[in-house]
């Protein structure tokens, strides 16, 4: 699991300079989309509901990565 979040991360920094702030909307919007969903499927005690949860959370480690590398790089770049 680690390698494809390694990669995922990986694939995500070299294409956000070829493509620049389009992947990183489109990755904020997705988090935003995620976590908005796990917030509405957390309190309810239906089966599909708690396995729906279960999926969000795949989706929402790796962009909270990408997520992560995008405000420091923005930092950084800010610092320089």
């Amino acid at each position: 699991m680690i390698t494809t979040i390694v990669t995922t991360s990986t694939v995500a920094i070299v294409n956000l300079y070829a493509v620049g702030g389009t992947l990183a909307l489109i990755g904020v919007v997705a988090l935003a989309t995620l976590l908005i969903s796990k917030d509405m499927t957390v309190n309810v005690s239906d089966k599909i509901s708690k396995r729906v949860s279960q999926a969000v959370n795949i989706g929402l480690f790796p962009l909270l990565v990408l997520f992560l590398v995008l405000v420091v790089m923005k930092v950084v770049q800010a610092l320089r």
